[in-house]
């Protein structure tokens, strides 16, 4: 877990430098300080991260900044409970 929740703090560090308005509307999933996958649907963002064999930090955009995301601290909690919606 807490290899899990460092990699995901990394990940948010990366992700708040990065120019987002290519991503304006969308949900982006982002691993290893890079954006995997991105979309319209959460659930489609999250389904594309995971055929790559990764759990992401999903996020939300809107116009440049997040407007939805994960702590990283809570990243199980939330997983869990996006599972139980998906």
């Amino acid at each position: 877990m807490a290899k899990e929740t460092a990699g995901a703090s990394e990940d948010h560090r990366w992700l708040v430098l990065q120019n987002l308005a290519p991503y304006k509307g969308k949900w982006i999933a982002i691993a290893h300080k890079s954006i995997i996958a991105s979309g319209f649907s959460l659930k489609t963002v999250l389904q594309e991260a995971r055929r790559k064999g990764v759990e992401p930090l999903c996020v939300q955009v809107s116009d440049v900044n997040i407007v939805g995301s994960c702590n990283p601290g809570s990243r199980q909690k939330y997983n869990n409970a996006l599972r139980a919606y998906l």
